[in-house]
């Protein structure tokens, strides 16, 4: 299982770094959230093996939807700093970029840097002077914040992805990660860069790879030990 990918290379901003371990600059650790950072053992990361549609539930998770969702019982403030409260444990890590959401106050809800941790707390920065403690009509709740991609198009195994960042070109992360026949083992994804698409099988536009004499040769089979030529493993020998 490969230890790092960058899958934001076609745009400007967030990036997607999955590794065993990253060291944080000084700089970035309260305020800069252009780099966020995962790694397969943090609790509730997804969990990449020899399975189809395994790329598109980690791809999910770190760019669009976030994961280790936790109920915050109490959520307090006090010198530009708010305290997180899980009594049932959580298992957020300084440096982390987490989400928090369901406060009246919306000081509150932000995607922060943690500051500090303890078993049943985490700390972030917040601005302003919101009321304490943070009162809610719902619930309060942490996640790991995602990139803030969105997912305009799916279909069974298959995702496409588009970076919000306005300075991107907002072309497509497109994967299909879907179950290839006959005899293909999983641990691997068809993966390409493309303009537009119209459905989650149609391209519009240009494309990367992309052969002009065979268009769509990077996403079918061209002969009987090859399906397409552009693909992201994430499995190898049976891993």
């Amino acid at each position: 299982m490969p230890t790092r990918h960058d899958p934001s290379g076609h745009s400007i901003g967030s990036r997607c770094i999955w590794r065993s371990s990253l060291h944080v600059p000084a700089r970035m650790r309260k305020t800069d959230l252009t780099v966020k950072y995962f790694n397969s053992g943090m609790t509730g990361a997804p969990q990449i093996s020899n399975n189809w549609d395994d790329l598109v539930t980690m791809l999910n998770a770190c760019l669009v939807n976030g994961f280790a969702l936790k109920a915050i019982d109490t959520l307090t403030f006090a010198e530009g700093v708010a305290t997180a409260t899980i009594t049932a444990g959580h298992a957020y890590q300084p440096h982390q970029v987490v989400l928090v959401a369901g406060a009246e106050q919306p000081e509150y809800n932000r995607s922060s840097r943690v500051l500090t941790t303890t078993m049943t707390a985490f700390t972030y920065a917040v601005a302003g002077t919101p009321v304490s403690p943070a009162t809610t009509t719902t619930s309060l709740s942490a996640k790991v914040a995602p990139l803030g991609w969105e997912k305009p198009f799916a279909g069974t195994s298959k995702a496409a992805y588009r970076s919000k960042n306005p300075q991107s070109p907002q072309n497509i992360l497109l994967i299909d990660n879907s179950l290839k026949t006959p005899n293909y083992t999983a641990g691997w994804a068809n993966v390409g860069i493309v303009e537009n698409l119209s459905d989650i099988g149609t391209i519009v536009g240009a494309q990367a790879p992309y052969d002009p004499n065979n268009p769509p040769q990077n996403w079918k089979q061209v002969t009987a030990n090859q399906w397409g030529w552009h693909k992201w493993y994430h499995a190898r020998g049976g891993q």
